[in-house]
């Protein structure tokens, strides 16, 4: 009655039942030993509902051994007379046996529609002559053993459906799922071997499996040990293990990650990037040949912003995919101890060393907009009409080197060599933002390091887009303005390059965090269209729309168009020439125009 409510179990509270319900199996003989048994299982069963964090507490750990070594003993003692007692974690099940009878006993737990266990759910076979796999089955496993003297024997088995009573200090778990541990035991013969089959249950559609190790539990290790034990599976559906003892056996299980992506976003980035690079490097070449006709702060500004930009869409295009991703199952037959339920490749270096430069070019690329934003902040709201003298170098200062310093920070506090995606994702070059569910989890750099800092950056980019854009609007109509419509569509198309120049489309992505399946659909093709093209709409409304850039590629074409015309009239003259000089009557024309003719032909 005290342990029915298990969430609420305190580490008191679980050592004192468990103290309680080892010594009621130790102790009780005879007639109460049924009813010994039902209420110390209960009890138990109830034990393994508590929260993991209080099976941490060292106590706890030392009345689990203790009360482990208890149910195996009590599994197989004979004056129980019991065959059986089974309850929602945790079942035990004896058996007395005649040697002249058996060559092995299976025993099997069948799945059912949830994940507790039900005595109609286990069977077991007494004259299995080696393991028969059932594929309604979750847990088996086959006692192989030879009886000496023809003496008869008890058997015991105890089944539990988690391992919150086993645990281990070198294997760390992320992912919620059990773990069932089963024991099988007996008290005459000698054991041949031991065979396992064991189904990985596991719910969560962002993993997938990768490995396993056949353990057992080692009572003076007080862990999981892979000594006697090999792995003798073949898929990933059943994994089976073959050992040459007996004690309490699991399955220790590494998952890796399962990636979902769009193709369609995939084919938008790639073709507006493309778009963006094309355009950002005419963008680039016009502002450095052109720079002696506007500003020097101005042109070392959009330059950077074009340079910081261009070099991450190339990047991002060519890197963006990790180059050696390990998204395949291992299932090794060397049954090597694991050390977490997470598979975490030792880190080869390139996918890091992409994914810290995308993290400082794209950085780079909101504080120079930031800088853009302060400049134009001082020059049309504040109106300063001169700038210190060392204000282009403190600005290159701050645009290049505030985003090494974030992306050294990040580097020195999250990223290790033996555990790479603390820093970075493994299916992308691209800082680690997602848990094992696949949810934004606040723990990651790509909040810290990224997201928080640009949030900040945009806050002001978008105050000062909001201050220019009260001021072109109340502003005095000048008198050389033609008509209202072509006012409007100055002021429009002004304030889309100021709003592109200072990345206002990226606070899509914050709206991608929305919880919601279809605005998260939504926001994410908007955000790809507009941002993989921001590049490109920077060359349109500050290149193209230039009227320099205009004269020059119309000086281009017209040039093109008088050498096309040129050429086309030494063309035809030439044919005329060939024509005319196979006819006869051409040593009639005149000297003097056959003089010009041949003249202007050659």
């Amino acid at each position: 009655m005290l342990t029915s409510q298990p969430e609420k179990l305190t580490v008191n509270n679980i050592t004192a039942a468990a103290d309680i319900a080892n010594r009621i199996l130790t102790s009780a003989k005879g007639n109460e030993s049924e009813i010994a048994a039902v209420a110390a299982v209960t009890t138990i069963s109830q034990l393994l509902d508590a929260k993991d964090a209080a099976f941490e507490n060292n106590d706890v750990a030392i009345v689990a051994k203790s009360l482990t070594e208890t149910l195996e003993a009590f599994s197989l003692e004979n004056s129980n007379n019991i065959t059986g007692v089974v309850q929602p974690n945790l079942a035990v099940q004896s058996l007395t046996f005649n040697s002249s009878l058996m060559q092995g006993v299976q025993l099997t737990a069948l799945k059912g529609d949830n994940d507790t266990l039900i005595s109609k759910r286990i069977e077991i076979n007494t004259n299995a002559s080696n393991l028969i796999m059932d594929h309604n089955a979750e847990v088996q496993i086959f006692l192989n053993f030879t009886t000496v003297n023809n003496t008869d024997g008890q058997l015991g088995f105890v089944l539990y459906q988690n391992d919150k009573l086993f645990r281990s200090r070198f294997y760390s778990s992320t992912i919620k799922m059990n773990r069932r541990v089963i024991s099988g035991s007996f008290t005459a013969g000698v054991l041949n071997s031991v065979d396992l089959l064991f189904v990985p249950n596991y719910n969560s559609s962002g993993i997938s499996f990768y490995d396993y190790a056949c353990v057992f539990w080692d009572y003076t290790l007080s862990d999981w040990n892979t000594e006697g034990c090999t792995k003798t599976s073949d898929d990933d559906k059943t994994l089976k293990c073959h050992c040459n003892h007996t004690t309490n056996f699991a399955v220790l299980m590494t998952f890796k990650n399962n990636y979902k992506y769009s193709k369609p976003l995939e084919v938008i980035s790639i073709v507006g990037c493309s778009l963006s690079m094309a355009g950002l490097l005419i963008t680039v070449l016009f502002y450095i040949i052109t720079r002696k006709s506007r500003k020097q702060i101005l042109t070392i500004m959009l330059v950077s912003i074009c340079i910081s930009l261009l070099i991450f869409n190339i990047i991002f295009v060519i890197g963006i995919n990790n180059p050696n991703p390990s998204n395949q199952s291992s299932m090794s037959m060397d049954n090597n101890r694991l050390f977490s339920d997470m598979y975490i490749e030792r880190d080869k270096g390139c996918c890091t060393f992409i994914t810290v430069l995308l993290h400082y070019f794209l950085l780079a690329t909101f504080v120079w907009t930031l800088l853009y934003a302060v400049q134009m902040f001082l020059f049309l709201v504040v109106v300063f009409s001169h700038l210190p003298s060392y204000f282009t170098w403190t600005v290159i200062g701050i645009g290049w080197g505030v985003p090494a310093v974030i992306v050294a920070l990040t580097l020195g506090a999250s990223y290790r060599i033996d555990n790479p995606l603390n820093y970075r994702q493994e299916e992308f070059c691209w800082l680690a933002a997602l848990d094992i569910q696949g949810k934004f989890d606040i723990s990651k750099p790509m909040l810290w390091a990224f997201l928080l800092p640009v949030a900040l950056i945009l806050l002001f980019n978008c105050a000062v887009f909001v201050c220019v854009l009260i001021r072109a609007i109340f502003k005095k109509k000048s008198k050389l303005t033609s008509t209202k419509h072509s006012s409007y569509k100055k002021k429009l198309l002004g304030s889309f390059s100021i709003a592109i120049i200072l990345g206002i489309s990226w606070v899509l992505g914050y709206l991608m965090l929305i919880d919601h399946l279809e605005s998260q659909v939504v926001f994410s093709y908007l955000f790809c269209i507009l941002n993989a093209t921001q590049g490109f709409q920077i060359f349109i409304f500050f290149t193209a729309r230039s009227k320099t850039f205009r004269n020059s590629v119309s000086s281009a074409f017209s040039s093109l168009s008088v050498s096309n015309i040129f050429l086309h009239s030494i063309n035809f003259d030439v044919k005329r020439f060939k024509a005319t000089s196979s006819r006869e009557t051409y040593k009639q024309i005149e000297p003097s125009r056959s003089s010009e003719f041949t003249s202007t032909s050659t």
